[in-house]
């Protein structure tokens, strides 16, 4: 995997591996039910809020590939992360819960209090600080890949395409050349 793309998929995937390991640790610790639908909500509005605040090159590159599909609008794939979220950290809960019984006894909270806020900013921070780098780093190869297409489509129109001085030079082939010549005998 070129380096280039290493740090955005990992930056990507530990801004959700974050969420992951706040919804084990409410589970772990017996925290209330309400944490997974928190959780869920922080998770969705924080990668929402990113997007708003440095959008994707590649909803540009989707609405240039498609250009007569309309937009799906914001309170839509809001309510799909939402639910896609509770339902997955719901059941990641569920079974952190059901093997943390094996081992203590287990009795979930029934209210919210100050650890909960921290189980939940604290990954909605680490997240949103990941999803930065990620889309700044996302844009920038995008404006670098841009401009050289640009370049190349820009030296095609104009003309100016290098041509070979001669014969010899357009092109070069690795490998063993036998002369006419040197036939066996």
């Amino acid at each position: 995997m070129p380096a280039a793309l290493a740090l955005p998929l990992m930056l990507r995937a530990a801004a959700a591996i974050v969420f992951l390991i706040a919804v084990i640790a409410a589970g772990i610790m017996n925290r209330s039910v309400l944490m997974v639908p928190l959780l869920a909500a922080a998770a969705t509005l924080t990668q929402f809020l990113v997007s708003r605040i440095i959008p994707s090159p590649l909803t540009e590159i989707k609405a240039g590939l498609n250009p007569n599909a309309p937009p799906t609008p914001a309170l839509t794939k809001l309510s799909r992360g939402f639910f896609i979220a509770t339902f997955g950290y719901g059941v990641l809960f569920v079974i952190t819960v059901f093997i943390s019984a094996l081992f203590q006894e287990t009795e979930l909270a029934h209210a919210l209090n100050r650890t909960d806020v921290y189980l939940i900013t604290i990954p909605a921070a680490t997240a949103a600080i990941f999803s930065l780098i990620n889309a700044r780093i996302a844009n920038a190869q995008m404006a670098t890949m841009m401009s050289g297409v640009q370049a190349i489509y820009a030296q095609m129109n104009s003309g100016d395409a290098p041509n070979p001085a001669n014969d010899d030079d357009a092109f070069t082939i690795d490998g063993e050349i036998i002369d006419e010549d040197d036939k066996p005998l």
